[in-house]
């Protein structure tokens, strides 16, 4: 029978607006999960310069938009097999709209030998001059011209000799280097590079998406996972290395704990309701107020124009097992007839966790602010139906309670021995003590990823193999209106570490540069110009080769009243060009230029950071990052985390008007916090700065307890506590099994921290209020 009591809104109508509202709430979450994002960023600080412009820096890295696909065999006699995967596969690839960023374009290869051969001059840096000095004798010009006699001489490599007319100290041949191999010291075959050890092929390709476009990334991975299944048939080992494969096992990991860990809760969630409520309609009534804090908690973030992320998506588990508690305490006070005695602690239960987490809102952090909405706006619909819905529909029980053998018993026990509670309570906070100094969080960016291990291991030996950029996970980098400044410093930079050049350095040097290699050039030639010559004339006669033939090499190393200007647009259109949009970059700020170091170790991060600390150029480093990242979240919660304190004590002191009960309501979620990362500091287990949000969450779901046994400390109020306790160790108890990193970690600190905060309330709040109320009561007698 419903509860419809006289003046009441009549049920149908109340029942219609409810779906109504569930419907626009609903429509809200499936926008926002189809929108979820998995981009990082999305969750960390922007207020922090130097942070948000490194994390930008590695999202515009050029290496974003690749997709590598690397095919392996096991002897060098199966090439051929790898190389035919490869290009079976690269048609499909592009039907998606990749590209190849191979340098086998004839005309884009003839294009870039032509600037080189132009600009030689400018190419050419002073170390290179000095080391040709010694190579300008007639000793080593005989030797050089005998092995390029022979070299003519075979059919296969007639073009050397055609070649070296024009350049006969082959100083074309170091700019051009890149037009003659690949990654890794690899040689190209077509659009392939094959690796030196022949075993190993590569097909690179520039993606037109971003990975986030997961519509679009998906059937990218399908077609090179499809294409993986068929080279396997044919013992060949094909795998796909870039962001995308990474994106795409990032929102799978997410959605996988979700469908995994969200079933297993509620069934474990509905079995001990229905242990506390025998009774299946109002054991779904009571799961009202969990499915509208589930999709109002989603809602809350699209209405207020957040990102989602996939990471803290996951997050929503843990609500649904706080709003549970919400349906659960008003259906037993329905039972009992209490319906009434129900609202104020409900209220106060949601005030006080509505409280901590709209500090959260303050944050700088938006990942914070992010699940401090989720909470605020999923739990505020959670009371909202627990009030107003869940009376109008819960039927008419009788009042028994199958929990109370446990509960009185419970209860009895912790009254009778209050000392000995007390003192266990001492006990465990000595102890967690010490391991709250042990505790400390994880700075590797890697482990805030939700890729399977299996990702990260082809990734490592991929790097190692290959070598070239995709080992430079660091960079010097500035960002400046004007390119050519920005190469300038950049340039002066590395210098000043005493870094050798780059590739960006030795192919795109500053106008400054340049003028500075045409100087050097021109002093070295008007030394070197006319003693080299007679020099090669005597080297030709000994190596038994025209001396006339070199009249063009002669006329190319002399003196230059100016050389063409080389700049970022002249090397378009070229396998150089190709390469240079890995370092270069036009950003809304101006020209990004960024220098590869390769991998630094922490101490050199801290040498190179400290040099550039006062200068325009900075170092991007993704070690630093996660350094970073870790200092500012932990920095963040720890002072809003006294504001939570302040707040917290302030709301419920002005409730209650009496220390006696604050003191009784919130010092089991002190206690709890405490035991908890005193607990995980000694077992060793690194934290995610996010995990550290689940304080919040145990210190509220105490204080909802404790609000509950001290306003009424009997056995029937005691039986829903320990079952909304254990409902809510339930609810996220399988989030610590989820794949994706950053939610396990957050289920692991939330399901320890459940557990001790139910234990802080069984040792302290009933014997606390109970010797508290002696106390008036002896001095009143």
């Amino acid at each position: 029978m419903t509860r419809d009591a006289h003046g009441q809104m009549p049920l149908w109508r109340l029942i219609s607006i409810w779906s109504l509202i569930f419907a626009v709430l609903g429509a809200l979450t499936v926008h926002g999960v189809r929108n979820v994002t998995t981009d990082l960023r999305a969750i960390l600080p922007r207020n922090e310069t130097a942070f948000a412009r490194e994390m930008d820096f590695f999202a515009r890295q050029g290496a974003a938009k690749l997709m590598a696909i690397e095919a392996t065999v096991a002897t060098t006699d199966d090439l051929d097999r790898a190389l035919q995967h490869l290009r079976s596969l690269q048609p499909k690839l592009e039907e998606l709209g990749l590209k190849s960023l191979s340098t086998a374009d004839p005309h884009a290869v003839v294009k870039a030998a032509e600037i080189i051969q132009e600009r030689v001059a400018i190419l050419t840096t002073e170390a290179d001059l000095e080391a040709l000095a010694p190579e300008l004798a007639v000793g080593p010009l005989t030797e050089r011209l005998r092995a390029l006699r022979v070299r003519a001489s075979r059919p296969e490599d007639s073009f050397a000799g055609t070649f070296a007319r024009g350049d006969v100290l082959g100083l074309t041949g170091k700019p051009a280097l890149v037009l003659q191999s690949g990654l890794g010291g690899s040689r190209t075959d077509g659009d392939l590079l094959v690796h030196a050890d022949e075993r190993h092929a590569l097909l690179v390709m520039s993606v037109p998406f971003d990975p986030s476009e997961m519509d679009r990334t998906r059937p990218l991975m399908y077609a090179i996972d499809s294409a993986r299944d068929a080279a396997a048939q044919d013992a060949v080992t094909l795998e796909g290395i870039g962001a995308y494969r990474h994106f795409r096992e990032n929102l799978d990991a997410v959605h996988s704990d979700l469908s995994a860990s969200m079933p297993l809760s509620i069934l474990l969630i509905a079995i001990l309701l229905y242990s506390l409520i025998p009774n299946l309609r109002a054991l779904l009534v009571m799961q009202l107020p969990a499915v509208m804090g589930m999709v109002g908690s989603i809602a809350a973030v699209v209405i207020t124009g957040q990102a989602l992320p996939a990471a803290i998506l996951g997050f929503s588990a843990a609500i649904l097992g706080v709003a549970v508690d919400y349906g659960q305490h008003m259906v037993v006070g329905l039972r009992s007839g209490h319906a009434q005695s129900m609202r104020r602690p409900l209220v106060m239960a949601f005030m006080t966790t509505a409280t901590a987490f709209g500090v959260l809102l303050t944050s700088s952090v938006p990942g914070l602010r992010c699940i401090a909405t989720m909470v605020i706006g999923g739990l505020s619909m959670s009371l909202v139906t627990s009030l107003f819905l869940v009376p109008r529909l819960t039927p008419v029980m009788k009042p028994t309670d199958p929990w109370l053998v446990v509960s009185r018993p419970l209860l009895r026990m912790t009254q009778r021995f209050p000392r000995a509670n007390w003192l266990i309570a001492a006990g465990l906070t000595a102890a967690c003590i010490p391991g709250l100094m042990r505790t400390h969080f994880n700075d590797d960016l890697r482990k805030f990823d939700g890729s399977h291990p299996e990702t990260w291991r082809i990734l490592g030996e991929f790097e190692r193999r290959w070598g070239g950029e995709y080992r430079s996970s660091d960079f010097l980098v500035m960002i400046d209106r004007d390119l050519d400044h920005a190469l300038d410093r950049v340039a002066a930079t590395r210098r000043a570490l005493a870094l050798p050049p780059k590739e960006i350095e030795l192919l795109l040097p500053s106008r400054a540069e340049q003028a500075r290699r045409l100087e050097a050039w021109n002093s070295f030639w008007r030394k070197h110009a006319a003693p080299f010559a007679a020099d090669l004339e005597i080297a030709s006669r000994a190596a038994g080769v025209r001396f006339t033939a070199f009249s063009a090499s002669l006329d190319r190393y002399r003196p230059l009243d100016a050389a063409p200007e080389l700049t970022f647009a002249t090397w378009a259109d070229t396998p150089v060009g190709k390469l240079l949009a890995g370092y270069v970059a036009q950003t809304d700020d101006g020209w990004q230029v960024a220098s590869p170091l390769g991998k630094l170790n922490k101490s050199e991060i801290r040498t190179v950071g400290a040099t550039l600390a006062s200068g325009p150029v900075w170092i991007a480093s993704r070690e630093h990052i996660g350094k970073h990242l870790v200092e500012v979240v932990q920095s963040d919660l720890m002072h809003r985390g006294l504001a939570i304190l302040i707040a917290i004590l302030a709301l419920v002191f002005l409730i209650e008007r009496d220390w006696r009960v604050v003191t009784a309501q919130l010092l089991p979620s002190l206690l709890a916090l405490a035991w908890t990362f005193g607990f995980l500091g000694w077992c060793g287990i690194a934290l995610t700065p996010f995990a550290v949000l689940a304080a919040a969450f145990i210190a509220g779901i105490g204080i909802d307890s404790a609000i509950f046994l001290s306003q009424n400390p009997k056995a029937e109020t005691l039986s829903p506590v320990l079952v909304a306790s254990i409902t809510t160790i339930a609810g996220v108890a399988s989030l610590i099994f989820a794949q994706h990193p950053m939610i396990a970690g957050m289920g692991r600190v939330l399901g320890v921290g459940m557990v001790f905060c139910l234990l802080a309330c069984l040792l302290v709040t009933p014997s606390l209020t109970l010797f508290f109320r002696r106390k008036p009561a002896a001095a009143s007698a």
